[in-house]
């Protein structure tokens, strides 16, 4: 899992092809694996679970393949509920990080962690796009 972390912070990288965004990706990535150390202690949804979360009533969404119950959050998002709605019983991970969320952000998000998905296993051969 750590090693599929690195890889995917050096495409990041390659493809910003800029000293800020390779700072981005480094801190997102030291992030990324502090998270995975507390990984093994959250429930494991599958997709097809996190789908049935896809409501006002009950709102689920996954960034970096965790899971967040942000139900309680949409009438406090400041971009609006319907963004959250939206992406809702889904992976949101690539809108998330395109929105340029704040440290804050990205602190608050931590209450809502409800789970994560299965971890998958790559082969050396394997792309990951």
């Amino acid at each position: 899992m750590e090693t599929c972390y690195c890889v995917s912070t050096i495409l990041v990288v390659e493809k910003a092809n800029s000293v800020a965004s390779a700072t981005e990706a480094v801190a997102s990535a030291a992030e990324t694996a502090a998270t995975a150390a507390i990984d093994d202690d959250l429930p494991v949804y599958s997709r097809e679970q996190v789908s049935w979360h896809a409501n006002s009533e009950s709102c689920w969404i996954v960034i970096d393949n965790l899971v967040y119950d942000v139900t309680e959050f949409l009438k406090q998002h400041p971009g609006g509920a319907e963004v959250l709605l939206e992406n809702a019983g889904a992976d949101c991970t690539e809108a998330f990080k395109d929105t340029g969320h704040s440290g804050a952000a990205r602190q608050q998000l931590a209450n809502y962690l409800v789970g994560r998905l299965p971890a998958r296993k790559f082969t050396c051969s394997e792309s990951i796009n």
